[in-house]
């Protein structure tokens, strides 16, 4: 796995399970990295934990500062920052509560119901591509008993997804 990637480089390396103990841990270790594959749950900040306390305890790090590690956590965020730098996104709408289910009826199906807050495909599936309004209600009922809304709706763009990482 990734640890033993590291050892294999010649590197030692900690696993620790909790942010909590991130401080303790570096102590001693002023050249110590830190990679984090820990995302947590329940809280939308999960993403940003880490860099942040990393940050706060002058720990180096591998990956995103808790500023950029926070808007790539919310899709739409995500998208206006986007279109700043003139990449286009799909047309989209969020769904705050059953009350507002009716709102999908103004895209274009087919759409795609997923999590605003979450990544890497969590609470992503198969039916998560609705081809009408009724399919859009029950992926929406279905991702806000799972998911804290508010749900994203877009409408669907077919081809390959691709997911990088980018230094520098």
């Amino acid at each position: 796995g990734i640890m033993s990637g590291i050892e294999d480089a010649g590197y030692t390396c900690k696993h620790i399970q909790d942010p909590k103990e991130l401080p303790s841990a570096a102590k001693g270790y002023p050249n110590s990295v830190v990679f984090s594959i820990w995302s947590g749950t329940d809280n939308r900040n999960r993403r940003a934990i880490v860099p942040s306390i990393c940050e706060a305890h002058q720990i180096n790090y591998i990956g995103a500062d808790p500023y950029a590690a926070m808007i790539s956590g919310d899709k739409e965020l995500s998208k206006t920052v986007c279109a700043d730098f003139g990449i286009s996104a799909p047309r989209g709408l969020l769904i705050h509560g059953e009350d507002q289910l009716d709102r999908a009826a103004l895209l274009d199906f087919p759409i795609v119901v997923k999590p605003l807050m979450e990544g890497g495909s969590i609470g992503i599936t198969q039916q998560s591509k609705a081809n009408d309004f009724d399919q859009a209600c029950d992926q929406l009922r279905r991702l806000m008993k799972h998911h804290k809304p508010p749900i994203l709706c877009e409408e669907f763009v077919g081809g390959r997804e691709v997911s990088f990482c980018l230094i520098g």
